[in-house]
């Protein structure tokens, strides 16, 4: 572990404690949560306005493209995390601009509906429907494009290729997920056991969230928990957790479940936070920016990396 993580986190430690770690008790939960979301995403947007890439909207107001789709030798569809509840606008605009810059891609980012003004299904079923546009409308080859996406957008991310097999739509090239959330009934063994090393999250934090993206409690039905679905079929995968965090066995458990039914590539941190790959800063990020870039370099049939 590198000196620079160790100080950033200590500096999320010290961040969550004045911040996330007590959204458990507040009465004004959501408000309360999206401030912080707020707060966090204008700290990161000071050291990311430069982009390499322009941003224009698609077809819908909630979908945007970072590059020149023209342009572009692979196309990633990719959905942001937050917990379904909050977004990051100017953090994953500068995490698309690196996508597209590392991928030779063009980058689509799905504003989703948040819960809890739109549960389950409002979020999926807009991911379906931008996956839907691209190869039906835009008539895109699917065998260029990747879907992406971390934490809560890590599941929409497993969601979505559930939906994509249900419908018989077109199959992309892979997908990768980042400390995805996978298990919304929030039992794998790590949601204890990284109770105190989990830098970000807290387990009382993801009880809180969790009944506000499926307040139906249906947190073993495969499109609200793809842990429980039936994986075969998908297109490869990559997943990738730290080892410390709340969610790791979410990644781990899926890559035991369902190796035999398709490939899946899982990539283990060694005490790297919650979706670490976003902070370009830390020497970790590089490597774990890398993997992605090789995974997808892997399934799609141009552009390949020298190894």
């Amino acid at each position: 572990m590198s000196l620079r993580l160790r100080l950033f986190n200590l500096l999320l430690r010290i961040s969550s404690y004045f911040g996330l770690s007590k959204l458990h008790r507040s009465e004004n939960f959501i408000e309360d949560f999206r401030t912080h979301a707020q707060k966090s995403d204008s700290i990161i947007a000071r050291f990311t306005r430069n982009y390499a890439h322009t941003l224009t909207t698609a077809d819908s107001p909630c979908w945007s493209w970072v590059g020149e789709v023209g342009a572009a030798k692979r196309y990633i569809l990719y959905f942001h995390g937050s917990g379904f509840c909050a977004d990051l606008p100017a953090t994953f605009r500068y995490w698309a601009d690196r996508m597209a810059s590392e991928n030779d891609a063009s980058v689509l980012l799905v504003d989703y509906p948040l819960a809890p003004e739109f549960p389950y299904p409002a979020a999926l079923n807009a991911c379906v429907d931008s996956y839907r546009w691209m190869v039906e409308d835009q008539k895109l080859d699917p065998a260029k494009i990747v879907i992406g996406g971390d934490s809560a957008g890590g599941n929409l991310v497993l969601a979505t290729l559930l939906r994509i097999k249900q419908e018989s739509l077109p199959t992309p090239a892979c997908a990768f997920a980042l400390s995805p959330c996978l298990d919304l009934t929030l039992s794998s063994p790590s949601m204890l056991e990284n109770e105190k090393s989990d830098v970000v999250s807290n387990l009382k934090l993801l009880k809180r969230l969790a009944p506000l993206y499926a307040p139906e409690g249906n947190f073993t039905d495969a499109m609200v928990s793809p842990m429980y679905g039936v994986c075969s079929g998908l297109p490869p995968l990559q997943l990738q957790v730290g080892s410390g965090e709340l969610l790791r066995d979410d990644s781990i458990g899926f890559y035991q479940k369902f190796k035999d039914a398709t490939h899946i590539d899982l990539v283990l941190w060694d005490g790297a936070p919650h979706c670490h790959q976003i902070f370009g800063f830390l020497p970790e990020a590089g490597l774990a920016r890398r993997k992605i870039q090789q995974f997808i370099a892997a399934y799609t049939p141009i552009g390949r990396l020298e190894t």
